[in-house]
């Protein structure tokens, strides 16, 4: 008859590998339908739901979380594999069955909850290629981890290449799909390209707001740079070359203002404000990126 598991078998060691295996688990799904949704979105996208910056972001967070969470994950499921080779009787460990069960519920839980917010963003309008490219990540990824864990819940002590085939196979595949996320992203350098022009974008609005104070004061535009900081005070320079950017009067009624951009923005992060103030008349201001931007 099989002996009883005892302290003399089950360590603290092996609880905590358990649990540690299982949160790196719970992280990684969690991180893989985010990169993959994200992807979704990018493909199939629509202004009305999603914004760039949060497709980007949302990449970013899920690759992340994939690049230290999934190498914890085979290298915890290494360890307990190692400890079961030395001990059989780890793998009846009742802690360790228990949490086996606890991930296939809670994958069961997070499979339907997120096909109903997925059917209730389709009935809000989504896209119907978005939603079904959506659903095919979640149920394909709830068949990988439900059938791996039923069938480590139910194997045999005899060797079995399985696990390693899964490691090299899903690993190969977050690989790639972390890959992908720089094309899409872009790399470390373009992002930190990005966050300057945000920056500068956010000092040619303080500038505008400057210009527009001025013209509601003056009843008049600044007719130059001196003349709008000697009213102003100090205005906001380019936060890497930290020169001043540049403001021109192009007419009675409009002014123009230039930066430099670093990065390629696309179309989509083209825009254009007006403003309208009666006591004077119309200010224009345009902004165009990545070119030089008006004001």
């Amino acid at each position: 008859p099989q002996p009883n598991l005892t302290t003399s078998y089950i360590t603290p060691k092996h609880v905590f590998l358990q649990l540690l295996m299982i949160a790196m688990l719970y992280a990684s799904v969690i991180a893989a339908i985010t990169l993959y949704f994200q992807y979704a979105n990018q493909i199939f996208f629509d202004s009305a739901f999603t914004y760039r910056e949060s497709i980007y972001s949302g990449i970013r967070w899920g690759s992340s979380v994939l690049l230290v969470a999934f190498p914890v994950l085979v290298y915890t499921s290494w360890l307990i594999q190692k400890e079961i080779n030395k001990q059989a009787l780890v793998r009846q460990m009742k802690t360790r069955r228990w949490l086996l069960y606890f991930t296939q519920f809670v994958t069961a839980i997070t499979i339907i909850v997120d096909i109903m917010i997925l059917i209730y963003e389709f009935y809000g309008g989504e896209i119907t290629a978005r939603f079904i490219s959506k659903i095919i990540v979640v149920l394909v990824i709830a068949a990988i981890v439900l059938g791996y864990y039923r069938w480590e819940l139910h194997r045999t002590d005899s060797p079995s290449s399985l696990p390693k085939l899964m490691a090299i196979s899903v690993g190969a595949i977050i690989v790639a799909s972390v890959v992908g996320g720089f094309f899409i992203a872009g790399t470390p350098a373009e992002q930190r390209a990005v966050r300057l022009d945000d920056q500068r974008i956010s000092n040619l609005l303080e500038i505008q707001n400057q210009v527009i104070n001025y013209t509601q004061t003056k009843d008049k535009l600044p007719a130059d740079q001196t003349t709008l900081e000697s009213w102003s005070g100090a205005l906001p320079t380019d936060p890497l070359t930290t020169e001043p950017y540049s403001y021109t009067k192009t007419s009675a009624t409009t002014f123009q203002l230039c930066a430099t951009f670093a990065s390629t923005l696309k179309d989509e992060d083209t825009y254009v404000n007006h403003y309208y103030e009666p006591a004077y008349g119309p200010v224009y201001g345009e902004k165009t990126v990545p070119q030089l931007v008006g004001g």
